[in-house]
């Protein structure tokens, strides 16, 4: 297969992990107008009925594409979105939609775990592996930050429902891309395999939860201080946290050549550091009139875009046999991260409307840098296969 073919295969399954992100940040914006037409009751079943079945499903999904190829539990995920994006757009009531959000997810978790081991079933190598990876953590970490300026354009101009049936051209150019890919079978893993990969590959999903968990959190807390003490308007907190969200897309490719060259540990490592130091300094700097300081913003950011592209390409290298079930594993663990995060953060820091609530943001940022500090010292010590 040549370079250029290989180039734009990646780039289409870049664009379905890309959208499967999106469709989690661009309905964020919408909700009021959601609710403006269909009633506020039931909004919060817009989000959790797409989120719920993506994180509980992501693993089985894996395993699936493992047994029957993950070429074609992909195009099954796409039409499954396909279908309940229409669905959603649609929707004459609440109940509709969340229906149509819930099929959302069930297609995403499809999605998600496939794209990635068809990226590896595309790279094989592990040095040209670790760059795609690199560009499929920058391309769809892309939709953080773009998530939130597509949803208000679009809901502004077109209406909430335009946020649905945009995703139907890119599903359609997806899918193209997919059908040409190699059909990325991998083999059920055996028990030998589980008794002799688990420690590391558990380790990996471990941290990529723990990952989620904090930034999650923090990103939670954060946005709140911006809004509720800043003043901010919703699209204003939103660029004041491009230091954070910005490095990915950017620093991606150079990070997967990076952990090719370095080792995945050894730069998740690296990544977690960074992103200590920055949550640290956002923790000694809290609630100042200035907070939250661009530099240790931008120090996190950095941090999570190194640490992203290393640690999926250590889970990833645990099971090359089967790389549905370890990209379903560290996928799951980082959506059971999304979810605890939000609720354990919020209860460390107290309510926006209190007047601890900048104290009680600092020791979440402690925590925080204090949880990647420590699981850095951890990543540092395993050695490479």
């Amino acid at each position: 297969m040549s370079g250029v073919r290989e180039r734009i295969l990646l780039a289409g399954l870049c664009g379905g992990y890309f959208l499967i992100l999106l469709d989690v940040t661009v309905v964020a914006v919408a909700l009021p107008a959601i609710g403006d037409d269909l009633g506020a009751a039931g909004l919060a079943r817009v989000v959790d009925g797409y989120t719920l079945p993506l994180a509980l499903l992501l693993l089985p999904a894996g395993v699936l594409g493992d047994r029957i190829g993950h070429r074609r539990v992909v195009l099954a995920g796409l039409a499954v979105v396909g279908a309940a994006s229409a669905v959603c757009a649609a929707a004459p009531s609440m109940a509709v939609l969340a229906g149509g959000r819930f099929a959302q997810g069930v297609g995403a978790a499809l999605l998600l775990p496939g794209t990635l081991a068809l990226v590896t079933a595309l790279f094989p190598a592990p040095g040209r592996r670790a760059r795609a990876i690199g560009v499929w953590s920058a391309l769809g970490g892309l939709a953080l930050p773009a998530g939130p300026l597509i949803g208000g354009a679009l809901t502004g101009s077109l209406g909430w429902r335009s946020v649905f049936w945009i995703a139907l051209p890119v599903l359609g150019i997806v899918a193209v891309a997919v059908a040409a890919c190699p059909a990325g079978r991998g083999n059920a893993p055996s028990p030998r395999d589980l008794r002799h990969a688990p420690r590391r590959l558990f380790l990996a999903a471990g941290i990529a939860g723990a990952m989620n968990l904090c930034t999650v959190g923090m990103l939670f807390l954060v946005t709140q201080w911006l809004q509720v003490s800043g003043g901010l308007t919703p699209m204003r907190a939103g660029l004041a946290l491009l230091p954070v969200f910005a490095p990915m897309p950017l620093l991606g490719p150079a990070v997967g050549r990076a952990v090719a060259r370095r080792g995945a540990w050894l730069m998740a490592a690296a990544g977690l550091l960074i992103a200590a130091a920055g949550l640290g300094s956002l923790a000694v700097t809290g609630g100042g009139p200035s907070w939250p300081a661009g530099a240790g913003m931008l120090a996190w950011g950095v941090g999570i875009a190194v640490l992203t592209p290393a640690i999926v390409t250590a889970a990833m290298e645990q099971l090359p046999a089967a790389p549905g079930l370890a990209s379903g594993l560290s996928n799951a663990a980082r959506q059971a991260g999304t979810t605890v995060g939000v609720g354990l953060f919020a209860a460390l820091a107290g309510p926006a409307s209190s007047g601890d609530f900048a104290r009680g943001l600092a020791v979440a940022a402690a925590v925080a840098g204090a949880t990647y500090a420590v699981l850095a010292v951890v990543t540092a010590r395993v050695r490479p296969c």
